[in-house]
């Protein structure tokens, strides 16, 4: 299960106060394993600028792997990788981070801050308990957004490892209206 964080910095003020948080972490299925190289290579032209001699290291970096499967002494044939980044790998969080960098241009457009590093991503809304109910429809309306980008990028949301969480002081949760997260036709945890 992913782990939640508390927010610091200029925001933690307002977050940890009077107003209630709540935290939406969104996790990947085999997230790093599963990026698309034609996109991702089309995004880092397009969207950064990178080009020429660099955007052809970084496609020579991606593409001409193959994988093996060993168990118990037996190796299986090679396959090529066709899509991926390397794990373990210095490029291999930087690449998944630009090729998702739209998820938090999708949650701007819904005023829900993103915290992410590489294939680990939360989501969240800072509200009065009173706004509990409309903070969680648009904080859940995000995420069916960005579910439907992952599908069209070739990711996949968990939403079993999905978790909705509140934040904020004792009292103020009393007051919050218990909401039941529903993410693509599933129930996320509480």
């Amino acid at each position: 299960m992913p782990q939640f964080w508390a927010p610091i910095g200029p925001r933690a003020p307002h977050i940890a106060g009077s107003a209630g948080s709540a935290v939406k972490p969104l996790v990947t299925y085999f997230a790093f394993d599963t990026v698309d190289h034609n996109i991702l290579l089309w995004r880092l032209e397009t969207s950064f600028g990178i080009g020429g001699t660099v955007l052809e290291w970084l496609k020579s970096f991606l593409t001409g792997r193959t994988q093996a499967v060993a168990f118990r002494g037996v190796t299986s044939g090679y396959c090529p990788l066709l899509c991926g980044v390397p794990q373990g790998s210095v490029l291999g969080p930087l690449l998944f981070v630009l090729y998702t960098a739209d998820v938090a241009a999708l949650a701007g457009r819904h005023a829900v801050c993103v915290h992410a590093y590489a294939d680990d991503t939360q989501l969240y809304v800072s509200c009065p308990s009173a706004d509990g109910q409309t903070s969680a429809a648009k904080l859940l309306h995000c995420v069916d957004e960005i579910r439907q980008w992952m599908s069209a990028n070739r990711l996949k949301l968990n939403v079993d490892k999905t978790q909705f969480m509140w934040l904020g002081p004792s009292h103020q949760l009393e007051a919050v209206s218990r909401v039941q997260p529903v993410v693509n036709g599933v129930s996320a945890s509480l």
